[in-house]
């Protein structure tokens, strides 16, 4: 097993700086070099790895294949307690559980005394006798945090545990090719844990008031920061690559990688009455729909049926606005089902193509969205393998040996968010988006499982638009998205959702300030270039 110059560069990088983000584009060997950087730094007590829980086997897989050594997957308290192991594998779900939610109430009286409101103070606190709470006291120095972009959000558990985990670590390689996924807020939280947030930009505050496009705001009689735009983006680029970030794009490194080519492909709804039915419903819910609506409207009910991804998105995105919240909510469930009923009346034309394309001895990667629809298509193919949330890991890594190695296993299909992350699935050259995410970096994600290192076939990423529909609006806004990340990340020029409700008609909608004006964009243009 031979390194690459590129890779040596980038291990040599590791060790010189100690804290350091490897943001390389997917596919380029950043656990390789993480492993290696780690080996060869001197690393006292085990070294700690930090993965999405679908990661954990093939951390285990690498990290004995680059270093000869034995690792154990922590899953519980006791696998740390009676065990010593050079290599530790710690799903961010674990750490998660090691943390509890802690809510204080304080009283507050105006100026006369004669009226007061109670304010809740949230937090979280170590849960006594958990594995954080021994790992704290641990003095092992090494630390590999895989897909950082994990912890964006600080207020979440894992994010908050992970800042624990990492204080008083000498070395701390964080890995993600994607580590903005939407805007420089996204980056804040990971350089806290990094350790360089303070000394490159003045900690939180510096960094927002330079980087996030700071505004001060009052809403509800309450002074609030937003700090969701963007600003300084190239300089921004310029002090992470100085500092603490290296990132190189395959272009730039792997000359003989093959080519990608993406291109997208029109179908007729077998469903089209439904859809268009469906569709004039919603433009005219979006159309003439007022905020008093949504006054009192509880927003448990809407939520529901939104992955945590979009909520995720929603809350970031209208954190100080209830009302804005509960309507996008509303107005994404309703895209949603335009979307599902899209994918139903693409997939007997789908069908068709796939056949086809398996008919000339070729494997076909699909990814959608919607699990009844990851079901449908499944079902449509013999020996179909699949990666989906309802699996066990272990399942979903046989899974991917069964297609990578199996002559007979012609499609994988893969949910978004599962398939999309850190996988290598080489044996295919065809990637199929049947769905369509929110972010461009979702959808680069997805093609990287086939167009990366090991791969020795041109790929083909084909997105599969139907006709007079709401995908043709979706997928224009991701293949003309010059957004922030391009510059943060490469120093050049996202989520779409706020765009596609402004093209639709729904002028409420706060204007993004990366909102680009390419709007004649081709629709088969690439996302992933």
């Amino acid at each position: 097993m031979m390194l690459r110059d590129f890779q040596k560069i980038g291990i040599e990088f590791a060790m010189r700086n100690k804290r350091v983000l490897i943001a390389d584009d997917m596919g380029l060997g950043k656990t390789v070099q993480s492993i290696e950087a780690s080996r060869r730094s001197s690393p006292t007590g085990p070294i700690v790895v930090v993965c999405p829980p679908s990661l954990k086997y093939n951390w285990q897989r690498e990290i004995k294949k680059w270093s000869g050594e034995n690792s154990t997957i922590v899953e519980n308290d006791l696998d740390f307690e009676e065990n010593e192991w050079e290599w530790m594998i710690i799903p961010y779900s674990k750490l998660a559980q090691c943390v509890q939610r802690h809510t204080t109430t304080t009283v507050k009286w105006n100026r006369n005394e004669t009226e007061y409101r109670r304010i809740k103070h949230h937090s979280c606190i170590v849960k006594p006798g958990s594995l954080l709470d021994g790992l704290m006291r641990d003095d092992f120095t090494h630390i590999i945090v895989d897909e950082s972009h994990y912890i964006k959000n600080k207020k979440a558990l894992r994010s908050y545990a992970l800042g624990k985990l990492c204080e008083n670590r000498t070395h701390r390689f964080f890995l993600s090719g994607t580590p903005v996924l939407n805007k420089p807020i996204d980056l804040a939280f990971q350089l806290e844990c990094l350790g360089v947030l303070g000394p490159l930009f003045n900690g939180w505050y510096g960094f927002v008031a330079r980087h996030c496009g700071m505004q001060r705001l009052s809403f509800g009689g309450r002074r609030i920061l937003k700090t969701d735009g963007a600003s300084h983006l190239n300089e921004l680029n310029e002090k992470l690559l100085e500092n603490c970030m290296i990132r190189r794009k395959k272009e730039d490194v792997l000359k003989e990688l093959p080519p990608l080519t993406s291109s997208s492909i029109e179908l007729d709804l077998s469903n089209i009455k439904e859809y268009t039915k469906a569709h004039t419903n919603f433009l005219d819910w979006l159309w003439h729909s007022s905020y008093e609506e949504f006054q009192n409207l509880p927003e448990e009910e809407i939520y529901k049926d939104l992955s945590k991804e979009e909520i995720e998105m929603i809350n970031t995105e209208y954190a100080n606005n209830r009302v804005r919240r509960a309507r996008s909510a509303m107005a994404m469930v309703k895209i949603n089902h335009l979307k599902q009923l899209s994918a139903k009346g693409k997939l007997k034309a789908f069908k068709d193509w796939a056949e086809d394309v398996m008919s000339q001895d070729q494997k076909v990667i699909v990814f959608a969205h919607h699990l009844h629809i990851q079901e449908k298509i499944e079902g449509m193919f013999k020996d179909c393998a699949r990666l989906s949330g309802k699996d066990s890991v272990l399942v979903r890594q046989n899974n991917i040996d069964r297609f990578q190695e199996d002559p007979s296993c012609k499609t994988i299909v893969c949910s978004m968010s599962i398939g999309g992350l850190g996988h290598n699935i080489t044996a295919a050259s065809i990637v199929a988006i049947f769905e369509f995410p929110w972010t461009t970096a979702e959808v680069n994600q997805a093609i990287a499982r086939a167009h990366r290192m090991g791969q020795k076939r041109s790929v083909n990423a084909y997105y599969f638009v139907g006709r007079n529909t709401i995908d043709i609006d979706i997928l224009k806004l991701l293949a003309g998205k010059e957004d922030a990340i391009d510059i943060i990340l490469d120093g050049k020029k996202g989520n779409v959702f706020n765009s596609l409700l402004t093209s639709l008609g729904d002028h409420s909608v706060e204007h993004n300030p990366l909102r680009n004006s390419r709007r004649n964009t081709s629709v088969s243009a690439s996302v992933a270039e």
